[in-house]
């Protein structure tokens, strides 16, 4: 029933004349026909707004109770309730005082507790000093580039602040332990600058100006500020107390120091607080609790020792680190070349690499020590064979006495090739990239080296340098001189191997030097094309590093690396991996590459490793798994391809395995185990954190859920830690199309093409967004070059045709997409055949006395959806029959929707089998009640079913 509405004027004067008679309330509201309430709200307010008022507790206070109850609180804030009750009501005479509820809930409502915001207590003279450091400071930037920012912290066994509490969930209860007795924490000292890592020194807990002094004057850190800093440098440091000593600044002024004025109340300005921040995440990841002082300073050591140059770069100039394989010089890509190259190459040829680019840190240190000593400075005093460990546990003295000494005696003496290259990687593997690259090219001005092996070490070390200091366009310039402009017509056409056939390695000790020479230089030749292809792919020039890579393969058929960059870059045509086989079937029978290893290469390439006279039993179990499990992924056999990863893979995943961890988990959502996905992604992203493949498989996870917005979110994130990720961002692409933001997914598809140019994935997903957006012509074009680009792989053919047959199908050219899904329906029998995986074929099965089986669950589904694609596509070209037949194999293969009995209930209505189509009509409307054309086809087959006369 409706609210009454006002009372009218009338009405009101005929209120005030019954009161006026003495009439009771209950009789003026039968005469009036009106409430009683309504009548007393009038009589009791009679200048009220008309209609309803309402319960005046329960509207808000505002204006000056509000201002009076915030002052309140402002003053005391525990001020009781009572009190702030008696504030809104003082000033409300003449309206109905609130209760002690409306002033609790209008508190809750507007006014929030929060904690104090934590900064320096700034005065005005404070922010005009700041902004005044800032405007002297604005366009400085070479200055800046000298500058040594240095900054002490203290790590606390329990956390950066000692806190003991944590978030848990509900009924759970916290893991970390609070310490009653026994903590601790350590204090370090930190140095960076332009240039990366200066110095990272343990200090007391407790910094006096005394042991702030005795700390830099012993740690020697000046050498290494003036190693990595030839044209001067600034000290920069807070305004700490033993900091502003006045023993401190006459050190400084001995030492002849330059210190940087620094505002007070300002360590915010400091980027090494940043630099602070990170570390700190990192050691105490995973709410992570220490036992002791030396386990703590052990994990701050190997934290900071994680660190690399770009990142400390980043936090100076502003600009995101976007890391590379080879910019990484104590990164996990250094040790996992190391690990997995040595299965691959020969012994001899293992060592030659070390000394090129495979030399661990402990060993290239080593180096350093032992120049110091052989050029006069003497053997450390702890001796030369602690001293790598020491000095990777964080004794950058010792270190930096070798680089001096070193330096010093390269100055004095005429240069020697290998000390002037063992000065330049020691500066290589200290992130000196500059340092380096001086020392080598004042070497090659002054004394060009006679010897063109040591000639070609120096370039390649030289080039290496600058690859890692981002400089590609240089080391492509450096190194375009010293490789072949124009690629051979046939890698097989005037290859070193026809030399080196007649002297296999094996009798390189009775042949003459010069073979010897050779087969070195060659392998420094390998070596420089592949290091002019990884520039040539970061400037993404992808023909150019295609060319280099099979260059390094014809100069040297065992670059493994080259090989690989072919393959998980997709870098490599059909007609190139046919070059490439018979290079090494030749390189086989010459006896320059073991059969394992062409074995291997072949397996790589998706060739019968059979055809090289080995298999893949003689390459190791863990390779030769992650190749299995490649080959079964691109068959589609999903199952075996993920028993085939377990068995690789072992209890966690290993660093590193790129592309192969990719494959598991692309197995995995293909067969929808959720929660095998969500355990790989977790251990993944736990144990490699700083690899983008991890947050490629947790974005997998989070697809397969459909929370879509948390999938681009992680792709986000590995995108940006690995721009040359290809498969992330294919993921990126495929998100944005499950939410229907085509310009997003394209954008995404053709950033993958890009990355991987000989890739069909891209480009088919490319046409099937033009299909969508109803461009036919830009997609059927963009298909068919993925169809040539397919060409060795029957399942992609398989889905490109299956593509092309769709946008024929919306272009209303039902003919064609019939030819279309034959194709790819006589493909997916063939190969089931093949596989043994099927028993029957299509012209089996279509008579309903056979089913056709293919493969697992979720190949049949795929399967099921072709035959009903097809069976549509036949019905709409009045292929009755055909339509039919194809729509029952989709039946058989469990495909179950309501389009699916639909389209079978039409076929059959049109070929007068009234009851069969009445039944699909019935388990159509099973699947939707509320589906309305099988509604109106199920009252009209029935009205001509009950029309016949035999009925």
């Amino acid at each position: 029933m409706g609210r009454a509405g006002a009372l009218t004027e009338a009405e009101k004067r005929a209120i005030w004349g019954w009161r006026a008679e003495g009439l009771k309330l209950s009789d003026i509201a039968t005469r009036a026909d009106r409430s009683r309430n309504a009548v007393k709200r009038f009589l009791d307010q009679p200048d009220a707004t008309p209609g309803y008022v309402g319960n005046q507790n329960a509207r808000k206070f505002t204006g000056p109770a509000q201002t009076r109850v915030f002052n309140k609180l402002r003053a005391a804030p525990r001020s009781p309730l009572k009190a702030l009750t008696i504030q809104v009501n003082t000033g409300r005479s003449q309206r109905k005082p609130v209760s002690r509820e409306t002033v609790r809930r209008n508190i809750a409502d507007d006014i929030s507790f929060r904690r104090a915001i934590v900064r320096q207590p700034l005065s005005r003279e404070n922010r005009l000093r700041r902004v005044a450091f800032a405007m002297q400071n604005l366009n400085k930037i070479e200055e800046h580039r000298k500058v040594i920012f240095t900054d002490e912290k203290k790590f606390n066994l329990d956390g950066p602040d000692g806190y003991s509490g944590q978030w848990v969930r509900t009924g759970e209860l916290p893991d970390r332990v609070r310490r009653h007795t026994g903590g601790g924490s350590v204090m370090f000292w930190m140095a960076i600058s332009s240039a990366g890592k200066m110095a990272l020194l343990k200090t007391p807990a407790r910094i006096t100006s005394e042991n702030y002094v005795a700390m830099l004057e012993s740690s020697r850190v000046a050498t290494i500020f003036s190693e990595t800093h030839p044209e001067g440098w600034t000290f920069m440091q807070d305004n700490a107390p033993a900091h502003a000593a006045r023993n401190t600044k006459s050190f400084f002024a001995r030492e002849g120091w330059h210190v940087m004025d620094w505002p007070a109340y300002s360590p915010d300005l400091n980027p090494v607080e940043n630099m602070w921040s990170i570390m700190s995440r990192r050691i105490y990841a995973g709410n992570r609790q220490y036992e002791s002082l030396s386990e703590l300073e052990a994990e701050i050591i190997e934290v900071w020792a994680s660190i690399t140059n770009a990142e400390v770069r980043s936090l100076l100039t502003g600009v995101e680190c976007t890391s590379t394989p080879l910019r990484e010089h104590r990164g996990r890509e250094r040790s996992e070349l190391l690990i997995s190259r040595a299965p691959y190459t020969l012994r001899v040829k293992a060592e030659r690499y070390m000394q090129m680019d495979l030399v661990t840190t402990a060993q290239l240190l080593a180096e350093a020590v032992m120049v110091y000593a052989r050029l006069g400075g003497g053997a450390p005093s702890n001796g030369c064979k602690q001293a790598p460990q020491d000095l990777t546990s964080g004794q950058h003295a010792l270190r930096g006495n070798a680089l001096l000494a070193g330096d010093e005696d390269r100055r004095d003496q005429d240069d020697d090739d290998n000390d002037v290259l063992r000065l330049a990687r020691a500066y290589y593997r200290g992130g000196m990239y500059s340092a380096a690259v001086q020392v080598l090219t004042a070497s090659t001005d002054r004394v060009p080296s006679k010897d063109p092996v040591k000639a070609k070490t120096v370039t390649y070390m030289l080039a290496k340098c600058l690859f890692a200091s981002g400089q590609y366009e240089q080391t492509v310039a450096l190194l375009t001189p010293h490789v072949d402009a124009s690629p051979p017509e046939s890698l097989l056409a005037g290859s070193p191997m026809r030399d080196r056939a007649a002297h296999p390695r094996s009798d390189l000790d009775r042949e003459s030097h010069m073979h010897a020479v050779s087969a070195v230089q060659d392998e420094l030749s390998a070596a420089l094309l592949f290091l002019c292809a990884r520039a040539h792919e970061e400037l993404e020039n992808n023909e150019l590093a295609s060319d280099q890579y099979l260059r390094a393969l014809h100069v040297d058929p065992l670059c493994y690396d080259a090989l690989r960059r072919l393959v998980d870059g997709a870098l490599i045509t059909a007609g190139q991996i046919c070059d490439v086989v018979q290079l090494m079937l030749f390189a086989v029978n010459s006896g320059v590459m073991p059969r394992w290893a062409c074995a291997l290469y072949l397996a790589h390439l998706g060739h019968d490793a059979s055809e090289s006279g080995s298999d893949l039993a003689s390459i190791p179990l863990r390779v030769a798994a992650e190749l299995q499990a490649k080959a079964l992924y691109e068959k589609q056999l999903y199952a075996t391809c993920v028993r085939a990863c377990e068995r690789a893979l072992g209890d966690a995943p290993r660093s590193g395995s790129g592309g192969f961890l990719l494959t598991y988990a692309a197995a995995l959502y293909e067969l929808d185990r959720r929660t095998d996905l969500f355990s790989l992604a977790h251990r993944a992203a736990r144990e490699h954190a700083a690899d983008a493949t991890s947050w490629t498989v947790v974005a997998y996870y989070y697809m397969l859920c459909n929370k879509l917005d948390l999938a681009r979110r992680y792709l986000r994130k590995a995108t940006s830690m690995n721009v040359r990720l290809a498969q992330a961002w294919l993921a990126f692409g495929h998100c944005f199309a499950m939410q229907q933001d085509s310009d997003q997914a394209m954008a995404a598809y053709r950033t993958a093409a890009r990355l991987a140019p000989q890739a069909p994935q891209p480009i088919r997903c490319m046409g099937a967004e033009y299909s969508k957006q109803l461009s036919y012509a830009h997609a059927k074009r963009q298909l068919q070059l993925a169809l040539e680009l397919s060409r060795t792989n029957t399942c992609e053919e398989i889905h490109s045709w299956h593509e092309l047959a769709l946008n024929a199908y919306r272009h209303g050219n039902f003919t064609e997409a019939i030819d279309w899904f034959d194709r790819a329906l006589d493909a997916t029998e063939k190969n089931a055949l093949a596989l043994g995986l099927s028993d029957a074929g299509r012209d089996d099965s279509i008579d309903g006395n056979a089913v056709v089986e293919i493969g697992s669950a979720a190949e049949q589904e795929q399967s099921a959806l072709l035959y009903y694609n097809a069976g549509q596509a036949y019905r709409r070209a009045r292929q009755f029959e055909r339509a039919l037949q194809h729509l029952r194999c989709a039946q058989r293969l469990g495909l179950r929707s309501a389009t699916l009995y639909a389209s079978l209930g039409m076929v059959l209505h049109v070929l007068d089998d009234l009851n069969g189509a009445v039944d699909m009509y019935h388990l159509a409307l099973e699947y939707d009640v509320n589906h309305a054309l099988v509604s109106v086809l199920l009252d009209h087959a029935l009205e001509e079913l009950f029309s016949k006369p035999e009925s």
